[in-house]
């Protein structure tokens, strides 16, 4: 006979089980805009992105990903771009699917290959205290998609979209990079409600 508090903690277990995935199977956001980066596929290479002058990513012929190397660990090699205005969306999608090859970091975690949305106020300062990190990446590492959506505060003026070895050596390859507004799917915050209840 199974003890009373074995089967409260067992289908406590169960109950946790399904939540997380249900988290995990079921998407929490869907796209309600178009792409907003400009030459996100690199089909005309480096076109509309801003990118470090010494050490420039390159875009290899008939391929759509761009490839950043860095060799000096002092160095940012960065590929970027901004977007004005985007406090007309309330919640936006970054993603991108990465490869790193022997990514060493710097002295601090942030200083590694790495995906960022980063905000600025109207006075062209960074926003460093709003989450800005998609992801941290260093070693070896295959072709994985990530994705994070942003919350954008009222007060934001400008992002801007980088993927970037930020004083780490080694190298990254980016394709697929996107940025899309998003919006909540009312399902799944109905289910999550009952889920949770």
């Amino acid at each position: 006979m199974i003890n009373a508090g074995w089967f409260k903690a067992l289908i406590l277990l169960l109950l946790c089980l399904a939540t997380f995935l249900f988290f995990k199977s079921h998407d929490r956001y869907a796209a309600i805009g178009p792409e907003l980066l400009a030459n996100s596929r690199f089909d005309h290479g480096l076109a509309e992105w801003q990118y470090s002058g010494d050490n420039a990513p390159t875009v290899e012929n008939g391929t759509d990903m761009a490839v950043l190397r860095s060799t000096t660990p002092s160095t940012l090699v960065h590929l970027s771009q901004r977007v004005t205005e985007p406090s007309r969306f309330k919640l936006l999608e970054l993603s991108a699917d990465l490869k790193t090859l022997k990514v060493r970091r710097g002295d601090k975690h942030w200083k590694s290959a790495r995906l960022v949305l980063l905000a600025y106020d109207h006075a062209g300062k960074a926003m460093y205290y709003q989450p800005h990190t998609v992801v941290e990446l260093d070693g070896d590492r295959d072709w994985e998609h990530y994705r994070r959506v942003f919350r954008i505060d009222e007060g934001t003026h400008e992002i801007r979209i980088s993927a970037q070895l930020m004083q780490a050596t080694g190298a990254m390859w980016v394709k697929n990079m996107s940025l899309r507004p998003v919006a909540e799917i009312k399902e799944f915050l109905r289910y999550r409600a009952i889920l949770l209840a």
